[in-house]
């Protein structure tokens, strides 16, 4: 090939087209060129085909082949010759070896070692967030040089230690922190070549799987403690992997997934600097090495060139898994910082490494301080609700059935509830339970409370009464706001605390304002959720929290006064709060869906398009429902997804119902919705950035941050983040932590228990849960609370709740240990059941 006077990149070009072609070994050995670039510029191509040889065959293929070239142009000084070279064992003989070898009783021993050494299986890796085998076979290739110093460390610390042990563990605790397996695998390259075979080309190198456990306060002493006695274990063994291909024994044949990732240092013989020959004439300098074709994710390969005393360490990873050259950079910047940790202290616990690179930390740094982009004070709800009535009085606040209320009405009705209140002795910080059915009350209450200066707590008036008994056990509030129809059904304890505003009188003329309101550090509401211990938990969220999050979402997604808003929640989930008052600060109309409207498809879609309906929020499994009635939408219409994942089928099919699509994601701890993401058709579904006044961080269990793409535990800072839980001061301590990456004193930050992954775009993408909390249609849920309840029966011994199904098949299943003493009966139990959890914590089966 003559690429004389063509630029060097069209000879690259070509380079990259040649590796990519492929060729059988039957037809031609190998696929050969000679290159010309120049007058006395020459490059000789060579590929080599891995079905019949290795890396080191290339060493001997070049030294015939130099002495070959010796003989053709004429003895030169220094030159091999042919008839130097030794007659090495010919490939044919290493096969019969192998052969005898697959036949001994030794080759037996060593199969049963390693069916016993993967009994249990090596789960699949997450690099950087993908799947180990989701994967193309082209590579590219990093290189780094390390400076003096950190050679001198290496160098000072390789006296007593192998140097191939030092990075072989350097890769262990990388491949930790990148994938954040605790269970690693990696390839070690074994020449497996006999002194007869020292000469001979074939394929003869293979991998052996070195395996070793991660905990998490593993330290790099600890660790290499392991892989010395994991090398002891396996080298034995090790010939057995010399054709893998051949066994036919699952167990066997499983191993190579679990090598996705080879590690290529010392003692591998073909790393060792070759000497220098007539091929080695013309120095290509720094010329780009070309892509290649690889069945691993990842390979590490650790050299020192000749005259050179510094190590390199040169990165060849997956384009589907690094698909940017600057990916592959930072993640060589990650297992140098790895590198220089351990060199730095052996002792320090490898998921404490701090393996963020400059580059990477000045990405994520704006991202953690979004709270610079919040109003210093913000008013409160009723503030706020207050200004919109001075300004439109006769609009339509509320729309609930045939009934119309203006801002002004609401006002007058809010000022006369809370002068009721306020007499009955609700003032700052009193608790004042709500437990109404849906209507213009449930509203007038809430903002009342507020008015009065006290916190409500929403009750569900779908919850069992043992429930409810539970909460107000729990809570011991100083009244309760409901009706006659459930005043029934309650426990006689709490009656002469109940207000009934459908009975009880209240002045019907507007009084002089009391003196009540709210300060931004008093509590707005207190709202019970699922608890892990069998008891709800009550989460106290601040007027600052309410506020930052109501004036967030009043830019992003945005409302403005004309939009009509149909809420659907219930009051006890926290989401409800942004259905209620978002519009009523914006000026704009809140439509009340009624209780059995929420739960029929038909009627539901009625209300939404005979209402004009241009802002509407609901969960993943609401939606399901309208999709499947035959719900058309309109392109008029805001939809806001949130509560649970949002499947990406089901994007797809909201994105042409509507106007635009938001996913919402945020723990009811840190106040409704802490991100968002606009969803595009044919984009990734993420849950999107943090929304203004909040900071996320993506962090592991020693509370450091991961690098870019890597799973982590979500925590999330910020205006929005609530006090703590009621009455539960350890529980509060133990999620709500302080924030060390705040310049804010006293910051905290809450552990969300949600596993994530930062994209480049800095975009998060929702992986999962860390612990036995799930969402089911929208409702937090902690299965142990159910499993504890279930274990309260009389015959039941042990139980184990699951979740099982996917996406709008989700649903609970219980299993359950009966006493021997005693008869199981399925209908007992879930009567039992139904007396003590709401229905969204029923198990189906």
């Amino acid at each position: 090939m003559d690429f004389s006077g063509k630029s060097d990149q069209d000879y690259v070009n070509w380079l990259h087209d040649r590796c990519k072609r492929l060729f059988k070994p039957a037809a031609k050995l190998f696929d050969a060129a000679l290159v010309k670039l120049g007058q006395e510029r020459f490059i000789f191509f060579m590929n080599q085909h891995h079905v019949i040889t290795d890396g080191y065959s290339g060493v001997i293929l070049h030294k015939e082949l130099e002495a070959l070239y010796s003989q053709l142009i004429g003895s030169q000084p220094g030159a091999l010759n042919a008839s130097d070279l030794p007659a090495p064992a010919t490939f044919a003989e290493f096969i019969d070896q192998t052969h005898n070898y697959q036949l001994s009783e030794k080759a037996q021993q060593d199969e049963a070692f390693w069916i016993q050494h993967f009994s249990t299986p090596v789960a699949p890796r997450r690099y950087y967030g993908h799947i180990a085998w989701q994967q193309d076979h082209l590579t590219r290739y990093v290189t780094a040089l390390l400076d003096p110093n950190l050679t001198n460390k290496i160098n000072a610390l390789t006296a007593t230690l192998p140097a191939f042990l030092l990075f072989m563990a350097t890769m262990f605790a990388f491949v930790r922190r990148v994938t954040v397996s605790n269970d690693i695998c990696l390839g070690m390259p074994v020449h497996n070549r006999a002194p007869e075979f020292r000469g001979t080309a074939g394929l003869i190198f293979e991998v052996c799987p070195i395996r070793a456990t991660i905990d998490a306060h593993e330290t790099f002493n600890t660790l290499l403690a392991k892989l010395r006695v994991e090398l002891d274990a396996v080298k034995p063994h090790q010939r057995h992997f010399v054709r893998p291909q051949l066994c036919t024994i699952d167990a066997f044949l499983s191993y190579q997934p679990r090598s996705p990732t080879k590690f290529a240092g010392y003692p591998a013989i073909y790393d060792r600097p070759r000497p220098a020959s007539l091929f080695d004439a013309t120095d290509l300098g720094d010329a780009p090495r070309s892509q290649s074709l690889q069945r691993e994710v990842l390979s590490v390969n650790v050299y020192r060139k000749e005259g050179c005393p510094e190590f390199g360490v040169g990165m060849e990873f997956n384009r589907a898994i690094w698909p940017e050259r600057s990916d592959g950079e930072r993640s060589l910047g990650h297992f140098l910082k790895v590198l220089e940790a351990l060199l730095d202290n052996p002792d320090r616990e490898i998921d404490s490494i701090d393996v963020l690179t400059d580059k990477e930390r000045t990405l994520l740094l704006p991202l953690n301080d979004n709270t610079l982009s919040v109003r210093a004070k913000l008013p409160t709800v009723l503030a706020l609700f207050r200004e919109q009535a001075i300004r439109r009085p006769d609009h339509p606040a509320i729309i609930f059935e045939k009934e119309v209320v203006s801002y002004a009405q609401l006002n007058a009705r809010v000022r006369m509830l809370a002068r009721r209140l306020s007499d009955l002795g609700v003032g700052s910080d009193a608790l004042v339970g709500v437990w109404l059915e849906r209507s213009p009350d449930m509203i007038v209450a809430l903002l009342a409370i507020m008015d009065a200066g006290g916190i409500y707590m929403p009750l569900d008036p779908r919850h069992p009464p043992a429930r409810i008994d539970a909460i107000l056990g729990d809570a011991h509030p100083a009244l309760i706001l409901t009706q006659s129809s459930l005043k029934e059904t309650s426990s006689q304890r709490w009656r002469n605390l109940m207000v009934c505003l459908d009975v009880e009188p209240i002045a019907k003329n507007l009084i002089a304002p009391i003196q009540g309101g709210n300060r931004a550090s008093e509590l707005a509401y207190v709202i019970f959720t699922s608890g892990s211990t069998g008891r709800p938990k009550g989460v106290e969220v601040t007027h600052r929290a309410l506020s930052s999050l109501l004036f967030a979402m009043s830019n992003e997604p945005g409302i403005n006064e004309d939009d009509r808003v149909l809420a659907v929640t219930t009051l006890s989930f926290d989401i409800a709060a942004l259905e209620l008052f978002l519009p009523l600060i914006a000026g704009a109309t809140v439509h009340i869906a009624s209780a059995e409207v929420v739960r029929n498809a038909h009627a539901l879609a009625e209300q939404l398009d005979g209402h004009g309906i241009t802002l509407f929020q609901a969960t993943p499994a609401t939606f399901r429902m309208l999709v499947a009635g035959g719900w058309k939408g309109n392109s008029n219409l805001k939809i806001l997804c949130g509560g649970e994942a949002l499947p990406e089928d089901l994007a797809r099919q909201l994105l042409k119902r509507s106007g635009s699509l938001w996913n919402m994601y945020g723990p009811t701890e840190t106040t409704i919705w802490s991100t968002t993401k606009k969803i595009a058709p044919g984009q990734p579904i993420t849950i999107g950035h943090p929304i203004p006044g909040t900071s996320v961080f993506v962090l592991n269990e020693n509370l450091s941050p991961v690098p870019l793409g890597v799973e982590g535990e979500l925590f999330i800072s910020g205006d929005g983040l609530a006090r703590g839980y009621f009455r539960r001061d350890e529980l509060t301590r133990e999620r709500f932590l302080p924030n060390p990456f705040s310049r804010a004193p006293g910051a905290q930050m809450y552990r969300t228990g949600d596993m994530v992954r930062m994209h480049p775009n800095r975009e998060l993408e929702y992986l999962g849960r860390r612990d036995l909390q799930v969402k089911l249609h929208g409702f937090r849920i902690e299965l142990q609370e159910i499993e504890l309840v279930l274990n309260d029966h009389e015959a039941v011994l042990h139980s184990l709740v699951n979740v099982v199904g996917d996406d709008d098949k989700k649903m609970l299943v219980a299993y359950v240990v009966p006493r021997i003493t005693h008869e199981l009966n399925r209908d007992d139990i879930h009567r039992f059941l139904r007396a003590r959890l709401p229905d969204y914590m029923l198990p189906s089966a």
